[in-house]
């Protein structure tokens, strides 16, 4: 079966982070054959693999499928609400998902596990809003063993 998209590699500018920054995405991808309607790129923080309802759509583009070839996109994505997520589930593993739709069927999913953790700053490091107890929240995001998986769909544009 052809895929008429392919992604070629995934570059995450900013691995090691706080929370609260933005995820910097460089996606690298391929169009191999032309349809009729653009693709969707999902990108969508897993806070807890025990309750998908908690999860969070970060960002939504389109991916143009009108032109062959390869080509590059750079995303700033914003990072989760972390207001609607207990603290609890804050702190420890989550995962970002990169997927890919096409007419409202997935086609692509890649994930990447996110281990979130306190870090101890000294007065110097931190920011206004953490310099009374000196704590942030610091993201890793584990950027060498990304989950893939293709999802198999028909392409014939009716």
């Amino acid at each position: 079966m052809t895929r008429p998209v392919r992604i070629l590699s995934i570059k995450i500018k900013n691995e090691s982070a706080k929370i609260t920054d933005n995820f910097i995405l460089e996606i690298f991808y391929e169009i191999k054959e032309v349809v009729e309607k653009n693709f969707d790129l999902k990108i969508i923080y897993v806070v807890s693999s025990n309750d998908e309802n908690i999860d969070q759509e970060l960002e939504y583009f389109q991916i143009p499928s009108g032109k062959l070839g390869k080509f590059k996109m750079i995303l700033n994505v914003r990072p989760p609400n972390y207001n609607k997520i207990c603290v609890e589930d804050i702190i420890g593993m989550g995962a970002i998902v990169i997927a890919v739709f096409y007419q409202e069927k997935q086609l692509i999913s890649i994930g990447y596990y996110v281990h979130n953790q306190y870090c101890n700053l000294d007065s110097t490091e931190a920011g206004e809003e953490h310099k009374s107890t000196k704590y942030s929240i610091l993201r890793n995001i584990l950027v060498k063993e990304p989950r893939v998986t293709y999802f198999s769909h028909v392409f014939h544009d009716q």
